[in-house]
């Protein structure tokens, strides 16, 4: 799977008149993760490595990223970056930012392993170091930006 494959289960998902859960597990990968709040920007970068947990439950449409350094390691459950909201509408803004596929959420947050937590209006998620097949999430009604 992909991130792009993940996103397009979710759209699958939330216009099914049954709302299916959708849970995932990526292979390991580099990722890096883009974040905005105001006229701040979050920007994290793995080091290795990680495996990424798609963890999305029923209706609503929930929509969880899970980034693990240790997913299968069970003293380490907490991820290292935790992307989190509620998906707003099963239609999708325009691509944007070299995102083939974006999300319009309801609510939006970002939270890290060190307790951090903030909503934030826009996540950008990518493979290290290429934009081609990221995906984005972004507050309805705003625009991804070009």
């Amino acid at each position: 799977m992909s991130l792009e494959s993940g996103v397009a289960a979710i759209i699958a998902s939330c216009m099914s008149p049954f709302h299916e859960d959708y849970f995932h597990v990526e292979p390991k990968a580099g990722y890096q993760v883009r974040a905005r709040y105001g006229v701040n920007k979050i920007y994290w970068k793995t080091w290795t490595d990680l495996t990424l947990e798609w963890y999305c439950p029923g209706y609503p449409t929930t929509l969880g990223l899970r980034f693990y350094e240790h997913f299968d390691d069970p003293a380490i459950t907490d991820p290292i970056i935790n992307v989190n909201g509620y998906v707003a509408l099963c239609a999708q803004p325009p691509p944007a930012l070299g995102a083939t596929q974006w999300l319009w959420m309801a609510t939006l947050n970002y939270m890290n392993c060190n307790s951090f937590s903030i909503p934030v209006t826009q996540v950008h998620v990518m493979y290290q170091g290429t934009a081609a097949g990221s995906i984005g999430m972004i507050l309805y009604p705003q625009i991804p930006p070009i």
